[in-house]
């Protein structure tokens, strides 16, 4: 009897095995690089001071964010210069897949100020992002996203002919432009109470870069940006791929990201197909069962 049920214990536990299946990663850290390419940057108009990049800033160009570290792009003549900024370096850790309050990332600053000479109309940032799992440890996925960014500096005047003898003699002045006036009103005007000091600049971005996948073994894992805290930020809004951002004028704004991901199994589950290697198992050990009975009989 001892030999039949310890081969029947075999060939149960054997029944029971499961298949081999590739650990889901729940946590995660990643740290991000910013970097502002010049020769994909592209301005508008004429004059004022040269255009600046400047890496690795203790400080943005107002004098705020001290203690930080920032790529800076910086434009304009006139008591404060506009900038874009980026943090240089960014690392974050504790990133829980499927996890909906996701973890902040990168913060990204417009300062906005009335300025004369040339203005950006476009340039590129280029996001390095290494993201290593953390449980379980060991996978690494380096990331290159670029963002190709569309700005426009909107204009806060506007000449008006003005005549002082009818159809015979006058003159050009320039005037402010009504607020209701301003470039994209219909897109921010809701968003503000009574009128603005002058029009606010928009940048826009390309959304096809804030999501990205990567499969790892038996998952597909899905890595989402989003930008949640906006400060001194007039009105986003949202065209196809496009997201078009309207900043206030004489202050900056700040776009803070925050990350996401997410979990997809697509392996075969446990209980529809056994491994190869268990059926043949199985087979060893229902036969030292039938050989444990037979002795038994005999």
């Amino acid at each position: 009897m001892k030999s039949f049920v310890s081969a029947a214990v075999l060939g149960a536990a054997l029944v029971a095995a499961p298949m081999a299946n590739a650990a889901k990663i729940t946590e995660w850290s990643f740290s991000v690089t910013n970097t502002w390419s010049p020769s994909n940057t592209t301005w508008e108009g004429t004059g004022g001071p040269t255009p600046q990049f400047q890496n690795n800033q203790s400080q943005l160009p107002n004098g705020q964010g001290a203690g930080g570290s920032y790529n800076v792009i910086r434009w304009g003549g006139g008591s404060n210069q506009s900038f874009l900024a980026a943090d240089a370096t960014f690392t974050q850790t504790g990133l829980m897949t499927d996890d909906a309050t996701g973890v902040l990332g990168a913060s990204f600053y417009h300062g906005n100020y009335e300025v004369t000479g040339r203005t950006l109309a476009s340039t590129k940032l280029t996001t390095t992002i290494n993201i290593d799992s953390v449980n379980p440890a060991g996978i690494n996925i380096p990331v290159v996203r670029t963002f190709d960014i569309e700005f426009r500096e909107t204009p806060n005047t506007t000449n008006q002919w003005v005549w002082i003898i009818p159809n015979l003699v006058g003159f050009n002045r320039t005037v402010d432009i009504a607020t209701s006036n301003c470039e994209g009103y219909s897109s921010w005007g809701s968003s503000v109470s009574g009128s603005v000091q002058s029009c606010p600049d928009r940048f826009t971005l390309d959304l096809s870069s804030l999501s990205f996948t990567e499969t790892i073994e038996d998952w597909v894992y899905t890595f989402t940006i989003a930008f949640d805290q906006l400060s001194d930020v007039l009105a986003v809004t949202e065209n196809g791929e496009k997201l078009s951002i309207w900043t206030a004028e004489n202050v900056m704004s700040t776009l803070t990201s925050r990350i996401y991901v997410t979990a997809e199994y697509i392996g075969v589950p446990v209980e529809e197909v056994p491994e190869p290697g268990t059926l043949a198992l199985l087979g060893l050990g229902l036969a030292a069962a039938g050989a444990g009975l037979r002795r038994r009989r005999a």
